[in-house]
């Protein structure tokens, strides 16, 4: 729906005031919430369409961040209302907190995902990391190859495992598939295509395949 439409500008952000923070936290767009004092009622776009599903989740993070910043876990700048007759009261939504204590907090209770962690959810996975302890290159090679393949013009008229290799032997040295003179190595992508290669019985691929189960 139109209130998980983020916009990317938020990021520009130092600050936020804990309305904003509890909608991002919960992964909606807080230009759309709408609030009755402390608590978010429902979303509402620019076009007056109205919704409430997925609402709960933004009250639950708004108090968890009020439980968090009375608790002094999470500092905020807090805004505190006084006209010298009733008892100071802290306006919420004007109060802020800054993105970083945000961030380093969320990750404290092992939230490392979400609005604030872009840079983690577009991370390679470990095995495709040429920075990871346990990183093979010839494993790299293999996904990144059978990728590739998805992409038909580059298997037509040829058998999988062939237009493998050609597709290896053009990216072999952003591969590592290299021998120790920096020449190509040819059993290095004869290996990666067999290892990739999911279409066992041989011949040119006349239509896009899915990988079989054959061996």
């Amino acid at each position: 729906m139109f209130y998980h439409e983020i916009d990317e500008l938020w990021h520009l952000n130092d600050t936020l005031n804990i309305k904003e923070a509890a909608a991002l936290i919960a992964g909606y767009e807080p230009i759309y919430v709408e609030w009755e004092e402390l608590e978010a009622d429902y979303f509402k776009n620019e076009n007056g369409v109205t919704e409430n599903d997925g609402i709960k989740r933004v009250n639950v993070a708004f108090l968890t961040l009020l439980g968090a910043v009375k608790s002094e876990a999470l500092a905020a700048d807090l805004v505190i209302a006084e006209d010298g007759v009733c008892e100071p009261e802290t306006i919420w939504s004007e109060s802020t907190i800054k993105v970083a204590d945000l961030k380093a907090w969320l990750q404290s209770k092992g939230m490392t995902k979400g609005f604030f962690f872009p840079e983690e959810q577009n991370e390679a996975p470990g095995y495709m990391d040429p920075d990871h302890p346990l990183y093979s290159n010839t494993l790299s090679a293999a996904v990144r190859v059978w990728e590739a393949m998805q992409d038909p013009e580059l298997r037509e008229g040829k058998a999988v495992k062939s237009a493998m290799e050609s597709w290896l032997e053009a990216n072999y040295k952003d591969l590592g598939l290299t021998r120790k003179d920096g020449g190509m190595s040819r059993s290095a992508i004869e290996d990666v295509a067999k290892i990739a290669n999911w279409n066992k019985v041989g011949g040119a691929t006349k239509t896009p395949d899915s990988p079989s189960s054959d061996s």
